[in-house]
C-alpha cells in the first residue's frame, strides 16, 4: 500500500476592511482598490472593491458632464438675459 500524503490546507484569518480603506475605496477607488489585492482580504470584498472601481469610473465622469453642461446653460441663459436688459435700457 501506498503511503498517501494527507495534505491540509491552512486557510489564513481574513483581514477586515478597515473603515478608512473603505472610505478611501469609496471615494477613490482607482487608487486604493488596489490595495485589497494583498494577502488576506477575501475575494468577495476585492470583487466588490473592483467592481465599485469600473462602476463609479463610468457614473462619475458622466455626472461631472451633465453638471457642466448645465452650469454652461445657466451662464448663457444670465449673459443672454443681462443682453437683453441692456439692450432694453438703451433704447
Amino acid at each position: 500500500m501506498k503511503n498517501k500524503k494527507r495534505t491540509i490546507k491552512k486557510t489564513l484569518p481574513h483581514k477586515k476592511l478597515s473603515v478608512t480603506l473603505l472610505a478611501c475605496i469609496i471615494f477613490a477607488p482607482i487608487i486604493f482598490a488596489w490595495f485589497t489585492l494583498q494577502k488576506g482580504y477575501p475575494k468577495s470584498t476585492r470583487n466588490m472593491s473592483f467592481i465599485w472601481m469600473v462602476l463609479s469610473s463610468a457614473i462619475i465622469p458622466t455626472k461631472f458632464l451633465i453638471a457642466g453642461l448645465m452650469l454652461v446653460g445657466i451662464i448663457g441663459r444670465y449673459l443672454s438675459w443681462n443682453r437683453l436688459n441692456n439692450n432694453i435700457k438703451n433704447h
